[in-house]
């Protein structure tokens, strides 16, 4: 008996961890929703976007003429490349965080009432 109900404990206290998790996911995700309404912050990342643009662009430029490069250029074409890739997954990352966390935002939402009653179920089973 008191094994099962150490288990029990055990699985309301991870459903908890669960819910405190997306609760938190929830309450970070309205800054990105105000910031997602804003002009000025939808300019920004729109200026992101043309950031990746530009460094792919360039990482094509470098790859079009390796063929006729002399071993110096190529050294120097390789970290080029290797610049703008950074820079570019840098910037990639930027645009596609608040993308990320308002899906994440709408997940919590449907989560989170099941969460709430998986634990006052196993609440009642633990306490009777």
């Amino acid at each position: 008996m008191e094994n099962s109900y150490d288990q029990a404990i055990v699985k309301v206290e991870s459903q908890e961890r669960e819910l405190a998790y997306w609760k938190e996911v929830l309450q970070k995700s309205e800054k990105y929703e105000r910031l997602m309404a804003d002009q000025d912050f939808l300019d920004v990342l729109e200026d992101m976007v043309q950031t990746v643009r530009a460094h792919e662009s360039e990482i094509k430029k470098c790859l079009e003429g390796m063929s006729e490069y002399t071993p110096k250029m190529l050294e120097e074409a390789q970290h080029t490349i290797f610049v703008h890739q950074v820079l570019m997954e840098q910037a990639s990352l930027a645009v596609e965080r608040p993308r990320k966390i308002l899906e994440l935002a709408k997940e919590a939402r449907k989560k989170i009432p099941d969460f709430e009653n998986k634990i006052s179920k196993l609440k009642e089973e633990v306490h009777g």
